[in-house]
């Protein structure tokens, strides 16, 4: 039953993961954390944190959510439930999308379609944060990682290895 589950929560999820999967992680959130209980608030950001430093779509977090939730078999299903449909529906669009490229309602779509991605990005802003910014050390780590990615142009894996290290070294020291 609960491979069935963790299908069919991450087709849907996929199919609404306009924009890419940053714009789904609050929902991801609440069905992982929040209704299904598959993973842990601090585990779910930590998947996140780990997406983001691994080459490929952050929706990779499934993998990992599924291999809590079932183990390896989980990890599978819960895979090919986030990313099969997608490339359905990419493999069948791909063909028409070039007929219609230049209509005004695809064209508003996206016009539309970008601001509301914007906003639910800020909301997985906030989700990550609640779990991420236990305390002053944090918000210095966060706040050095926007400096550097806005003006300095660094890499975001340099980033996330830079606060992972910190993290790692300094973190113990501090919940002690």
């Amino acid at each position: 039953m609960i491979l069935l589950e963790l299908f069919i929560h991450f087709a849907i999820i996929s199919m609404l993961a306009f924009g890419g999967g940053n714009a789904v992680i609050s929902l991801l959130e609440r069905i992982s954390v929040d209704q299904m209980h598959w993973v842990t608030p601090q585990d779910f950001a930590a998947a996140i944190g780990f997406a983001y430093i691994t080459p490929g779509p952050v929706l990779i977090t499934s993998t990992f959510i599924g291999y809590r939730a079932a183990g390896f078999l989980g990890a599978i299903v819960a895979t090919v439930g986030v990313f099969l449909i997608p490339w359905l529906l990419s493999v069948l669009a791909a063909y028409q999308v070039r007929r219609y490229i230049q209509h005004r309602w695809l064209q508003g779509f996206g016009l539309g379609a970008a601001p509301a991605v914007i906003g639910l990005l800020g909301i997985t802003v906030f989700t990550l944060g609640r779990f991420a910014l236990l305390g002053w050390f944090y918000w210095v780590i966060a706040g050095v990682a926007l400096v550097l990615a806005l003006f300095a142009k660094v890499s975001p894996i340099l980033i996330l290895i830079g606060g992972t290290v910190l993290g790692v070294l300094i973190g113990p020291l501090l919940t002690n």
